[in-house]
């Protein structure tokens, strides 16, 4: 789950068992709009591969908001010294059964969101994870050989300096505060998140970044968001060649996930439901999807905050722009183990 990665306080209970157990107790929370019966049944087959410790963070869901079948990735928090990481780096030291495929971690990466590419996958075929890391990061070589090393890769020489010269197309004192890498994905790219570049300064950067788009697609865009968003950042996948033709804006409803409500983020779901980037059907499911809750499951109680993350306008050249939603969800314990 990309963006502005913040962790909900609060001290966890976890489990035994895997995490499917407690993603089951919470399907009638989720809107089937959002994820229908086949895109859950993805969601479950992956949460098999996990522990219940994932509730030690947080997790989520992204959503393609145009899309009429109601299908949905994964993402999972994983902060640094959890028991999900401990459960991971020793998946990592027996190799078979990682969940990122043998792949060597890189300790420097510290707090993690591992995100799994399921919709339109079929059962069991999905690629391994890819991950994400928060944080600001100014030194670009350093941070892409941390996840290249991370995930395998080598000899990507120019993907580095392609990343380099977008760094040094950022406006002054701006970074990444987030970068990650899909290993599953072809061609192999950097992923970066910049955040507080001024709406009017954007196409600006994007033309010294190289971005192969033109500068009046992301105006347009940009002036159809208008004031809906409490803040925006700008996503790019950077490949050998430079940035991608698809970019994406992301947009916010408050300054964290957890403390933004159904009102903060009204006005954001109305516009793109009246831009065409969400379908009706879907606007209502994120309308209804802020909320706190309880759940009886695994044997113990517990109490589910439910909020949206951030919205994605998804801009690309030749084709029509879209939303996508980043939905996330935070278990805590708080009646004790049963």
């Amino acid at each position: 789950m990309t963006g502005r990665a913040a962790k909900p306080s609060g001290a966890p209970v976890g489990r035994s068992g895997d995490f499917a157990a407690l993603l089951a107790g919470c399907r009638p929370l989720v809107p089937a709009t959002l994820i229908d019966a086949a895109g859950w049944s993805r969601v479950l087959r992956c949460g098999r591969g996990l522990p219940a410790s994932v509730v030690d963070g947080y997790f989520g869901f992204e959503c393609d908001l145009a899309a009429s079948p109601g299908d949905a990735d994964l993402a999972v928090a994983v902060p640094a010294g959890s028991r999900l990481a401990r459960h991971l780096f020793a998946a990592e030291a027996r190799a078979a059964g990682s969940p990122l495929g043998g792949a060597k971690w890189a300790a420097s990466l510290g707090d993690l969101v591992l995100e799994y590419d399921l919709a339109g996958f079929a059962p069991g075929a999905a690629p391994p994870p890819g991950i994400f890391v928060p944080g600001k990061f100014s030194n670009v070589a350093e941070l892409f050989g941390a996840l290249s090393g991370a995930v395998g890769w080598r000899g990507e020489a120019k993907l580095r300096q392609a990343a380099e010269r977008v760094a040094a197309a950022l406006p002054d004192g701006k970074v990444a505060v987030q970068a990650g890498v899909m290993p599953g994905r072809a061609p192999r790219a950097l992923r970066i998140v910049v955040w507080g570049i001024a709406e009017r300064a954007i196409a600006a950067f994007l033309a010294r970044a190289g971005w192969p788009g033109p500068s009046a697609l992301v105006e347009a865009s940009l002036a159809a968001i208008g004031d809906a968003a409490d803040s925006m950042a700008v996503a790019l996948a950077i490949g050998a060649d430079g940035p991608a033709p698809r970019l994406g804006l992301e947009l916010y409803g408050g300054p964290k996930w957890y403390q933004a409500d159904r009102t903060a983020w009204r006005p954001l779901i109305d516009r793109a439901q009246a831009l065409g980037w969400c379908r009706p059907a879907k606007a209502a499911g994120l309308r209804a999807w802020p909320r706190i809750d309880r759940l009886l499951g695994d044997g113990a109680a517990y109490r589910v905050r439910q909020g949206i993350h951030h919205l994605k306008v998804v801009i690309e050249p030749g084709a029509a722009t879209f939303a996508k939603g980043y939905l996330a969800m935070e278990l805590r314990a708080y009646l004790g183990k049963a």
